[in-house]
């Protein structure tokens, strides 16, 4: 019966059909790329470059990514601290207010106000500068330093302080020509839940404690009105994305999964994991950032860009190998081993990145894992620079074999090529970095991420000649169904019918057969009980014989008598009840296999009296 459902459901599931003329056709179902003469599509590709230059216009007016303030006084105004216990008590904090003007001072520090969530972080540098006497030497400044850091409540006391664990060595180099050194991250403090910061830095006895008058702090942090932009710009994309990602797979649902190809499959899982890159928990990101939001933000970035990469190589290489076939080898082993191992390379440097700064605002990645830092910053060029020129040699072999590429490729190469070369620009420009020098262009690379797969939604869609394609050839292949399911159909209500029927008469036999068992049963024990009160008898007997008269010794005799001959009456009225049952036993036999017999041609008609049977029995 399992083989007759499964039948039934092939017969009634079209998906089936269609499965088969995927596997059987070479054939593709139309999308809006192949309509050649649509002037529509070609405006709707052409006008994604216009965006794109209008969106570059735009980053001009993006607010400015950082706020900067430099601290070259370092004498500071505490006469409203005078009276805090904290800067009274603190031993590190007595050298902002009272101790900077000394010259045998190591200690150097400031006071960050008026900070709130949407400032994101906070960075503080170390800015110094060469004697006069020195502008067009070429030196080298070095040290080591410890710091402390404090978050203060509004009137100033202490809420928390952090020290440095160990020292911090640094090298400023000094170039030439030039007043100023390098600049030295002493703080980069990730998490902003306090008005008011200070910090101290204690500089050991190696560092050119006389050049003070040099020294100056550099204080960073976001400013609010880009982190409000920024906000207003993630959550747009994550609306439009949801939007465009349902609209396109209900089109794709309009036509079965068995003929949707691998790029519109691709596009599927690229839209999803486009959603997630978007963030739709990117408020809570970069207002209250923690290890878990730290690790989701990098989580959804990778698995993102990874697809993404594993997308071109996939579909250049359909294009190349498989240039208008339905079914797909692109997708290897090979490519799935370089995703594998791009992922597991770019979630660990990445989310180092993260956590460097989260514990110990003073520790940057660098200093916590030394060459391992450089191992991956350059470990990353290499990967990126192979992996660009194996794009540029698949695009040696498209434009090789253009001329005889389907339409369809002809423009997915065409749009991709600027886009990859859009990548490529911003990634090894450092634009990529949404807190650079330059986030305006780090919003237009992830408007343009967005732009790239909506318009895929579009070029890949089934176009209305594509639908009518796919409708008329279900329905020519469910038109056609094979006549043996008709026939089918009456062979198995038959069997139905008499699988029933068998059903209900091996019930009654086995009824017959309990009722057989039972009624022996009850012969025997009755043959038991009479054995023992014959046994009985029989020994009273022979004491009656014993220590009676002749008389009643006869007496005894004839009464024993007469219980053997009533035992013998019911025995037999037992046995023909027996044999009786017997008989009806074979009828029902009989009955059964000629019922038997008629089930297996289907025509089975049970004449069984049931009524009959109970009445002889």
């Amino acid at each position: 019966m399992q083989l007759v459902s499964e039948i039934r459901n092939n017969q009634q599931d079209p998906n089936i059909q269609a499965e088969h003329h995927v596997h059987d056709s070479s054939s593709l179902i139309k999308i809006n790329a192949d309509i050649t003469e649509n002037q529509r599509t070609v405006a709707i590709w052409c006008s994604f470059f216009i965006i794109v230059g209008l969106l570059y216009v735009l980053t001009f007016t993006v607010p400015d990514t950082f706020a900067t303030i430099y601290d070259n006084n370092l004498i500071y105004d505490c006469s409203h601290l005078k009276n805090n216990p904290s800067f009274q008590k603190d031993p590190y904090l007595r050298f902002i207010c009272y101790q900077f003007n000394t010259q045998d001072n190591r200690n150097f520090g400031g006071i960050v106000s008026g900070m709130s969530r949407m400032n994101q972080f906070l960075i503080v540098r170390l800015v110094l500068k060469k004697q006069p006497y020195d502008v067009q030497n070429d030196i080298q400044m070095y040290g080591k330093f410890t710091g402390h850091f404090y978050e203060l409540n509004d009137d100033y006391t202490i809420d928390s302080r952090t020290d440095t664990k160990k020292g911090h060595q640094f090298t400023a180099n000094c170039p030439s020509g030039s007043v100023f050194c390098d600049e030295i991250t002493l703080i980069y403090h990730s998490k902003i839940d306090h008005s008011n910061y200070a910090f101290v830095v204690h500089f050991d006895s190696d560092f050119q404690w006389d050049l003070s008058p040099q020294i100056a702090f550099q204080h960073e942090y976001v400013n609010s009105d880009y982190t409000s932009f920024l906000l207003a710009l993630r959550y747009t994309c994550v609306i439009v994305s949801i939007i465009m990602t349902i609209a396109y797979v209900r089109k794709l649902q309009r036509i079965s999964y068995f003929h949707w190809v691998i790029e519109q499959r691709l596009i599927v899982l690229l839209s999803g994991l486009l959603i997630l890159f978007n963030n739709p928990f990117y408020a809570t990101t970069i207002l209250i950032p923690n290890m878990a939001s730290a690790f989701f933000d990098v989580f959804f970035l990778v698995n993102f860009f990874v697809c993404l990469l594993v997308f071109f190589l996939v579909i250049l290489d359909r294009v190349i190998n498989e240039n208008g076939q339905k079914l797909s080898k692109a997708l290897d082993k090979k490519k799935i081993i370089f995703a594998f191992v791009i992922y597991i390379f770019l979630l660990l440097t990445y989310i180092g990145f993260s956590y460097n700064h989260l514990d110990d605002p003073y520790t940057s990645f660098q200093d916590s894992f030394g060459g391992f830092y450089d191992f991956c910053k350059w470990t990353g060029v290499v990967i990126l620079v192979a992996y660009f020129l194996y794009i540029i040699y698949l695009y040696y072999w498209v434009f090789k074999s253009y001329n005889t590429l389907i339409w369809r490729n002809r423009l997915f190469s065409l749009f991709s090529m600027y886009y990859i070369v859009c990548c490529a620009l911003f990634a090894f420009s450092g634009s990529m970095d949404i807190y650079g020098s330059v986030g305006g262009r780090a919003l237009l690379f992830i408007t343009i991420l967005n732009l790239y797969v909506y318009y895929l939604h579009y070029m890949y869609s089934f176009s209305p000649q594509g639908y009518q394609e796919a409708q008329q050839i279900i329905n020519l292949e469910v038109g056609n169904k094979p006549q043996i399911y008709e026939v089918l159909d009456d062979s198995l209500h038959g069997i139905d019918i008499a699988s029933q029927q068998g059903d209900h008469q091996n019930i009654q036999k086995q009824n017959i057969n309990n009722q057989e068992q039972m009624l022996a049963q009850d012969i025997f024990q009755q043959h038991q009980q009479f054995n023992t009160k014959k046994n009985g008898q029989e020994q009273e007997m022979q004491n009656y014989a014993s220590n009676k008269t002749p008389e009643k010794a006869h007496n005894f005799e004839q009464e024993f008598a007469n219980n053997s001959n009533e035992h013998q009456s019911q025995q037999i009225k037992a046995e023909t009840g027996q044999h009786k049952n017997s008989k009806s036993n074979e009828k029902y036999h009989k009955q059964n296999e000629e019922g038997e017999s008629q089930a297996e041609n289907g025509d089975l008609v049970l004449n069984f009296d049931k009524d009959e049977e109970e009445e002889e029995y």
